[in-house]
């Protein structure tokens, strides 16, 4: 078989003498020498190679639930590693000092009615000139003091994580509550529990630790001369779980010891990717104009001229192409072929021997 291959290489080699870059070739001599053809792909993005990176989050993706008010737990609804919902119940905190802040807003509610009666009493009565103004300018100044303390007080008991619907009730009704109920400020993980149920909990103690995973960023320590030729907007890969992002940021600074720099992309398919992960990342850099992406098998060199076979309706054709980049799997080409062109991908070492008039497999 493989002295027949390499009598009809002899054939073509005689006759490419008319015409060096056109190679006749019939149905059953390509089946014969096992060549086969494969279409470019339109591409941008350049492969560099892999770096290690971590999976993270952003910074304002993790948040401390802490004791707005010093107290006894009363209630955990979550346990550590427990996914939860946007203003999802966590804690219940029994506190005195909660009872001491309504107390000091029914106080301020009182004096606030007394304050705006009199006010109201008095304001047609200056107005008639029954009263002096100085008497009425005094009313006035106290409800509108009495006005600011109603709105302080509201205002702490909202600050300590009292809904505003509760502290209407409470005003409406007048019933004090030491119980307070601590929702998740967002959808998240629970990744840190700092209390149990009974204990006493100071003024902003930690309770619990909260992390968003909506998003997601990868963090790279790349190569010097990798990182110069990235580009913000490039891709990055995580092959393995094929999850796919975009750099968003690459470091200014250059770490001494590693000598590597920091990039940072945030994964638009995160693809089931979890924070605190370790993996390999794939970088490419962004060509400036789309390239044909083409198998490096069907790359043909000679006399530092890069080619490739192209199949035409009599065999095929030797094209003289320009290669922009190579890995060990591709090259990209940005001039020379047409994106629609099917490349000889295996058997271009005979088509070669035959171009060059061997009349042998290189």
């Amino acid at each position: 078989m493989r002295g027949k291959a390499i009598g009809l290489v002899g054939m073509l080699a005689s006759a490419l003498a008319a015409q060096e870059i056109s190679i006749p070739m019939e149905p059953l001599q390509i089946e014969r020498l096992g060549i086969e053809t494969v279409q470019p792909r339109l591409t941008r993005e350049i492969p560099l190679g892999y770096v290690p990176a971590m999976v993270t989050v952003p910074p304002q993706a993790e948040v401390l639930v802490s004791a707005p008010v010093a107290g006894r737990i009363e209630e955990v609804r979550v346990a550590r590693g427990e996914a939860v919902a946007a203003r999802q119940l966590l804690v219940k905190i029994n506190s005195p000092e909660l009872l001491a802040a309504q107390q000091r807003l029914l106080a301020a509610q009182q004096e606030f009615k007394v304050a705006h009666a009199g006010y109201l009493r008095e304001k047609p009565l200056f107005q008639d000139g029954v009263i002096a103004k100085s008497r009425f300018l005094e009313t006035e100044k106290l409800f509108r003091q009495a006005q600011v303390t109603l709105a302080q007080t509201r205002a702490e008991l909202v600050a300590l994580g009292v809904p505003e619907a509760a502290v209407d009730r409470m005003v409406r009704i007048g019933k004090l509550d030491s119980r307070l109920a601590l929702f998740a400020p967002m959808a998240g993980v629970i990744t840190a529990r700092e209390v149990t149920v009974g204990q006493w909990v100071d003024r902003l103690a930690p309770l619990l630790r909260l992390t968003a995973t909506s998003t997601l960023w990868l963090e790279m320590a790349a190569p010097v001369a990798l990182a110069e030729r990235l580009s913000l907007g490039a891709p990055v890969q995580v092959e393995s779980y094929g999850a796919k992002g975009t750099i968003f940021l690459i470091g200014g600074t250059v770490d001494p010891a590693s000598q590597t720099v920091l990039v940072r992309a945030e994964l638009n398919q995160p693809k089931g990717l979890m924070p605190g992960r370790n993996v390999t990342a794939a970088l490419f850099q962004l060509a400036p104009e789309t390239l044909l992406e083409i198998p490096r098998s069907a790359l043909v060199e000679h006399q530092g001229e890069q080619y490739v076979f192209v199949r035409a309706p009599e065999g095929f054709q030797l094209r003289r192409i320009d290669v922009t980049a190579q890995t060990q799997e591709a090259a990209f080409v940005a001039g020379g072929l047409e994106a629609t062109a099917q490349l000889v991908s295996r058997g271009t070492a005979a088509l070669k021997a035959a171009w060059l008039g061997t009349g042998e497999e290189e």
